[in-house]
Parts: structure tokens; C-alpha cells; sequence
């Protein structure tokens, strides 16, 4: 990350990829691939080694995945609501 070699790209996002602004490398569509929450979550500045934006986000954790309720358990479209 440090020791950018082209400073045309300065910014790097979190799957790696490199960009000429900020606002670029936070919307990459590479990280919905790469990254592990499928979006960006930082953005770096590789000239300093900086984190220059980061994600602020309540949506819970890929990890946290199995605490979901199950699609069989989810109620369908017609159901009807029983006390």
C-alpha cells in the first residue's frame, strides 16, 4: 500500500483497486466481488499510508449471517397472521 508507484492513482479502496479521487474508490464495483461485506469499507491514500474515508454502517456482519432467520422460517406473501 505505501510507496505508490504512479501518483496519477492515489487512492486505493479495499479490494486493492486504485483511483484518481475519493469518491471513486468509495463506490468501487470491484469490491462488491472482493471485498468481504460486498462494498467498500475504506479508502486509503497511498502517498501517506492514510485512511481517508471509511464506511460508517449499522448493517450487520456477513459473519453474523447464521443469527438470521431462515428463508423457510419467513413468512410468504398470502400468509396469515395466527396469535
Amino acid at each position: 500500500m505505501i510507496g505508490c508507484r504512479n501518483s496519477e492513482y492515489p487512492y486505493e479502496c479495499s479490494c486493492g483497486e486504485w483511483f484518481r479521487e475519493i469518491e471513486h474508490a468509495k463506490r468501487c464495483k470491484k469490491c462488491r466481488v472482493y471485498a468481504p461485506n460486498e462494498w467498500c469499507e475504506e479508502v486509503y491514500d497511498v502517498r501517506s499510508g492514510t485512511v481517508v474515508w471509511k464506511r460508517q454502517t449499522l448493517a450487520p456482519l456477513k459473519s453474523q449471517a447464521p443469527y438470521a432467520q431462515p428463508a423457510w422460517e419467513q413468512p410468504k406473501l398470502g400468509d396469515v397472521f395466527r396469535p
